[in-house]
C-alpha cells in the first residue's frame, strides 16, 4: 500500500531539485508548472540550483519565487578535458550537478533522497 518515496512515507520532506543557468523565462514556466502539481501538504520543497550569475534568473527568484530556496554555483576554476574533441560544457554541467546534489544531501534538513 502507499506509493511515493521512502522519505515521504516516513514523514521526511522530499526536495525537488531544479537545475538552472540563464533562461529565466523557461525557469518561470517550469517553476509554475511544478508548483501547480506539487502536494501542498509540506511533504516537498523546491530548490533551484543556478549555475551562473545570470541577473534575469536572480531577479526572477528574488521577486516572483522568494519562497523557493535558491542557491548559486559559481565555479570558475579551469576544466581539464580528457581528450581534444570533448565539449567543455558537459564538464561544467557535471560539476554543477555534483555540487548541487552534494549541497542538498549535506543540508541540515537531512533529505533522504532528491527528486
Amino acid at each position: 500500500a502507499g506509493g511515493g518515496s521512502p522519505g515521504w512515507r516516513s514523514g521526511g520532506v522530499v526536495p525537488v531539485l531544479v537545475m538552472a543557468c540563464c533562461r529565466a523565462e523557461y525557469l518561470d514556466r517550469t517553476l509554475g508548472h511544478i508548483e501547480s502539481r506539487m502536494p501542498r501538504d509540506g511533504s516537498h520543497v523546491i530548490i533551484v540550483s543556478q549555475d551562473s550569475q545570470d541577473k534575469g534568473v536572480e531577479h526572477l527568484m528574488r521577486t516572483k519565487f522568494p519562497h523557493i530556496k535558491h542557491m548559486q554555483h559559481v565555479d570558475n576554476t579551469p576544466i581539464v578535458k580528457h581528450s581534444a574533441g570533448e565539449q567543455i560544457n558537459y564538464y561544467k554541467i557535471a560539476r554543477h550537478y555534483g555540487w548541487a546534489l552534494r549541497t542538498v544531501f549535506n543540508d541540515p534538513a537531512k533529505y533522504q533522497h532528491v527528486h
